[in-house]
């Protein structure tokens, strides 16, 4: 039992090896805009809802609203960095990034 375990984990281990370095960059970068995002749109919320208009807002619709621009943020930052500033653009790259941004969307959906 414990050599299948040893030689799966020394095939998960080379697999991982294979991936470029850049990628898990990528990944890091998603999921650092993409919580960035959520909290500062969980911060604009609680200034919104010191406006009388506001304050009877649904949470769903704040909940909704915050993963919105949080993914708006990390597709607009994976693809404006692919297009714009590499010379080559992969796309690779930017599913990577918005890999990353999806992790931390997982987590704010099921918090």
């Amino acid at each position: 039992m414990m050599k299948r375990l040893n030689e799966l984990l020394t095939r998960v281990l080379q697999w991982l090896t294979t991936i470029a370095t850049d990628k898990y960059q990528h990944y890091a970068i998603g999921a650092a805009l993409g919580a960035v995002a959520l909290v500062a749109m969980k911060l604009l919320w609680l200034l919104m809802r010191q406006i009388e208009a506001l304050s009877q807002v649904s949470p769903a619709v704040e909940r909704w609203t915050t993963l919105a621009a949080s993914v708006i943020v990390v597709y607009a930052a994976a693809i404006i960095k692919e297009r714009k500033v590499d010379a080559q653009s992969d796309v690779t790259d930017i599913v990577a990034t918005v890999l990353g941004g999806s992790t931390v969307w997982v987590v704010f959906l099921i918090g």
